[in-house]
């Protein structure tokens, strides 16, 4: 009884092994049918190098205006940092000690806004 049994299952299991090697085969061709109607167009070697360079463009020119704007910005405040300091230091070292007191409220807000935004 028990032998009839494994019979039974190592005939089930040759039928499935069969029936699955038939869909693999099914599926191979009708992969094969799929590339032989449709061909697989690869641009040429050109077209991505100028790409490239054109992207590789773009990027200095962004670099370039970005540190443009960043120098006039520095310029603008160590003036005004400067001229603040020679004119009149009372002002200069209130707006220091402003600055300072303020840090913390900002890291602060800085720092909730990010945990709203997660």
């Amino acid at each position: 009884m028990k032998k009839n049994k494994i019979i039974q299952l190592k005939s089930e299991r040759h039928q499935s092994d069969m029936e699955d090697d038939c869909t693999i085969q099914t599926i191979q061709q009708a992969f094969e049918k799929v590339d032989e109607t449709h061909s697989v167009y690869t641009p040429n070697l050109q077209w991505f190098e100028e790409m490239v360079r054109e992207n590789q463009q773009k990027q200095r020119s962004k670099l370039a205006k970005e540190f443009a704007i960043f120098l006039l910005i520095a310029v603008v405040i160590v003036t005004g940092v400067v001229l603040t300091l020679l004119q009149t230091p009372l002002i200069f070292i209130v707006l220091q000690g402003l600055v300072l007191l303020a840090l913390p409220i900002i890291i602060y807000w800085q720092q909730r806004k990010q945990v709203v935004d997660v």
